[in-house]
């Protein structure tokens, strides 16, 4: 069960990446920080999902009303295409994660003599996984960042000094 929430927040968050429309944007995050609730119920802390729920709805109420604000009148455009890809992409990024095909990369760091155990720990088997994973994530979100940025446009209205 909590291999099967991990991979639709994996997927999930990879679908947000692709989002133009800022109230789907929202819905997206809603059900993100939903499944994020029941992954954390389901390890144990009920009483810390419970309030990080709270604390997620109350960001999302406020990040919807703002986006709704920002674009009033976006049209919702669906393109299956472009989902299944994001959708193929998410899951060899789950893939390229759960098998062992980062230790091909990682293992040669094992040998290194270097004084202390802190160095090995930054790549050990798992957390060099994560790192690349978080690594990959954080490029697509950048290049999804400077592409609705549109240079010349900005990413919010226009705004203008009056003199009065």
């Amino acid at each position: 069960m909590l291999a099967v929430i991990s991979v639709m927040c994996v997927m999930v968050s990879c679908l947000i990446i692709s989002i133009e429309s800022p109230q789907l944007f929202v819905m997206y995050l809603l059900f993100q920080s939903g499944l994020m609730v029941i992954f954390m119920g389901l390890l144990g802390g009920v009483w810390y999902a419970y309030i990080l729920f709270l604390v997620f709805l109350g960001g999302m109420l406020i990040l919807f009303v703002y986006a709704s604000s920002l674009a009033a009148e976006v049209k919702l455009d669906y393109s299956v295409n472009k989902y299944f890809m994001i959708l193929f992409s998410g899951l060899f990024m789950v893939l390229l994660v759960s098998m062992s095909f980062t230790d091909v990369y990682l293992g040669g760091f094992n040998n290194l003599n270097i004084e202390g155990d802190m160095m090995k720990e930054l790549v050990s088997m798992f957390s060099g996984a994560l790192y690349l994973y978080v690594v990959i994530y954080l490029l697509i979100a950048l290049y999804n960042v400077c592409w609705m940025m549109k240079i010349f446009e900005g990413p919010l209205q226009k705004f203008t000094l009056s003199n009065s």
